[in-house]
Parts: C-alpha cells; sequence; structure tokens
C-alpha cells in the first residue's frame, strides 16, 4: 500500500521514536540506591509493566502537568511497595519524576533518526503527537530529534490526549493540513490506531493492528510507502 495525498506527518514518541534507557527498572534501581534503598533491577521492570499495563486503561488521560504526574505518583508508589516506605518513596520520587526529562535517559529508536532525515529531505511536515508532558521537549532536543520537527504537540498542554480527535484536529491545524493530508505514526492500536482513523487520518502501526491502519515492522519501512 502507498500513503497518497500525505503532507504531513505526525509519531507518536514513546515506544516510536524513543524507549527509556537502558530500561526503566534499571533506572529506577540506580536512583533508589542513590537514596538507600536496595532493588531488583529486572524485578522493578516487572512491576513496572504490570501496574503500567493495569493502571494506565484506568487512569484519567494526560491533559495537564498536574494529572501526569499524579498518574506516575501512583504508579511509581505502587512499583515500591513492600520496597520502599511511604517516607523513603516521598523523598525518592522528585527524582524519579525529573529523571525522565533528561535526554541521556532516553535513546532514539534504531533507524529512527535516519528515518524522519529521509523523509523530511523529500517535503514532508514532521511533527511529535505524544501523550505526555513537557518533559519531552528536552528529551527530544537533547536526542537531536527537534531539529527535524515543525511541531511538538503533548496532550498535558494541549488539554486533550489521544485516541481523542481533537489533539489530531489541533496539530493538523497548526500545520496547516487537512486531515486528508496526514498520516499518523505510532505503535498504540487505541491510542494511535483508533484515534488518527476516527480523526480521518492515515495511519501506520509500527508493529501493531487497527482496522483501517496500515502495520509496519519498523519504522524504516515508511520512506517506502509515501507517495
Amino acid at each position: 500500500m502507498e500513503f497518497k495525498g500525505i503532507r504531513g506527518i505526525t509519531f507518536d514518541a514513546g515506544g516510536t521514536l524513543i524507549v527509556p534507557h537502558p530500561g526503566v527498572g534499571a533506572i529506577y534501581a540506580e536512583i533508589a540506591s542513590r537514596h538507600g534503598i536496595k532493588a531488583n533491577p529486572v524485578e522493578l521492570e516487572s512491576r513496572f509493566g504490570s501496574a503500567f499495563k493495569r493502571l494506565r486503561p484506568k487512569s484519567s488521560v494526560t491533559v495537564s502537568e498536574a494529572t501526569e504526574r499524579q498518574f506516575w505518583t501512583g504508579l511509581t508508589r505502587e512499583v515500591f511497595s513492600g520496597i520502599a516506605d511511604s517516607v523513603a518513596f516521598d523523598g525518592m520520587f522528585p527524582e524519579l519524576w525529573t529523571a525522565f526529562a533528561e535526554p541521556g535517559r532516553w535513546r532514539a529508536i534504531d533507524g529512527s533518526m535516519e528515518t524522519l532525515s529521509r523523509i523530511r529531505e523529500r517535503g514532508f511536515r514532521l511533527a511529535v503527537l505524544s501523550n505526555f508532558d513537557s518533559r519531552l521537549h528536552s528529551v527530544l532536543k537533547g536526542l537531536g530529534f527537534s531539529a527535524l520537527l515543525d511541531g511538538v504537540f503533548i496532550s498535558a498542554e494541549v488539554g486533550i490526549a489521544k485516541p481523542e480527535t481533537g489533539i489530531f484536529e489541533h496539530a493538523a491545524r497548526a500545520l496547516g493540513m487537512g486531515p486528508g493530508q496526514m498520516l499518523h505514526v505510532g505503535d498504540n492500536p487505541v491510542a494511535d490506531g483508533a484515534g488518527g482513523i476516527e480523526a480521518g487520518w492515515s495511519v501506520a502501526l509500527v508493529g501493531g493492528q487497527f482496522p483501517g491502519a496500515v502495520t509496519i515492522n519498523r519504522l524504516a519501512d515508511l520512506p517506502a510507502l509515501l507517495g
């Protein structure tokens, strides 16, 4: 399949362009150790995965910095349940929060930077469209993505989160595009797939499936699909 008439492309951030480095469990364990808390990185990674899967669908969506911080406070408190008491956790959480604003705590997914560079050279307008908070700005800048982007649309700043169509409409307006000219690329079938399709956009999912969306195995496969 080839995408026709596309002029603007937005990308999800976490899991599509970037991932924590060397991993959430390792970062949590490192920070915990500085606060006198011994924790196994593998166990923390497992706890994090379980807690995120269970809590994220039930949590309020990221529509402000406050709601995002509240969500992460609850999630990380659960990750450290039985490992750190309340006093120790409260002393550690500010560092856990700020750590993920540091570019060094993330890495670009293999081929992501090169793929965006190739697409941009062909005249497409590119942006990030993410359910995140303002910490993402420093991460994208530090990793070198900002120079390739015409916009960064973050749910906590827009006040609307994927899969709500409002955040897609906001991004299209800001880029001067109609829905038929827009393509969204992500990895989440609901937030990225359902949201983009409902907004009238074309959608490509990296390793995911949703009716009406195109599945690609890796981001590097995208340029060949752009007409």
